[in-house]
Parts: structure tokens; sequence; C-alpha cells
């Protein structure tokens, strides 16, 4: 006769939690929570920096 192995529940981090563990291992990414999912946004690039103000100055000129 064999006794059955005895597995304790293991308890699941809620969503904040889990967000929050995420953002603090992806030092300078977005990370938030979208409906029921964690939506995580990588830093943006300095070439990208550079052609989003490239693009403010030729819409908004002082």
């Amino acid at each position: 006769m064999s006794a059955a192995a005895v597995e304790e529940p293991i308890e699941q981090p809620t969503l904040l939690e889990a967000a929050g563990l995420i953002s603090s291992q992806f030092a300078g990414h977005r990370v938030g929570i979208i409906g029921s999912r964690i939506v995580v946004t990588p830093p943006p690039s300095a070439s990208h920096g550079r052609s989003l103000s490239r693009l403010t100055r030729v819409h908004h000129p002082t």
C-alpha cells in the first residue's frame, strides 16, 4: 500500500501584487493593468525620444 502525497495549495498573488513583482524586476519598464491583464511596455530608446522630439517641433513650432 502506498500513501498519496499531500500537497498544500499554493497561494497565488493578486493581480496588483503580480504587477508589483514584475515592476520591481524590470526597472524602467511601464507596468499596468488593463482589464484583467498585466501589460508591460519597455522603456523608449534614445532614437525613439529624438523622433518624438522632432515630431513635436514640426507640429508645434515656437
